[in-house]
């Protein structure tokens, strides 16, 4: 049992840690004070994304590298429910995206049979 509490005290300690190296980079507010967007700095190369409806309700969430969209992109509807995932990959629509009505999934679209398919 103490084994186990020491490893649970590491990995909350060392996930503390982690979470003190992003430091906010830019933040914007709507008119009534709400956040409307925020970019955190994850690493050198990596910026976090989350974007707001005036309510609070988060938007959007994703990673730009190099000023690219760049990983995996959610979107929420006003009520915070997931729309979409997806990824991109140098700025470019990437893999499978997933759309979601009503909290189940509606449709998955293969970006790289797409891309296939202009060439």
């Amino acid at each position: 049992m103490k084994k186990l509490l020491l490893f649970v005290s590491i990995i909350l300690l060392s996930t503390g840690l982690q979470a003190q190296d992003k430091e906010v980079v830019k933040e914007s507010f709507y008119a009534n004070g709400n956040l409307k967007s925020q970019f955190v700095q994850v690493n050198a190369e990596l910026i976090e994304a989350t974007y707001y409806f005036e309510s609070g309700v988060i938007y959007e969430t994703g990673f730009f590298q190099e000023d690219a969209l760049t990983g995996e992109w959610k979107t929420y509807n006003v009520n915070a429910e997931l729309l979409a995932v997806g990824y991109f990959s140098e700025g470019e629509k990437a893999g499978t995206w997933k759309i979601y009505q009503e909290g189940e999934l509606f449709r998955e679209i293969s970006y790289s049979e797409v891309q296939m398919a202009k060439n």
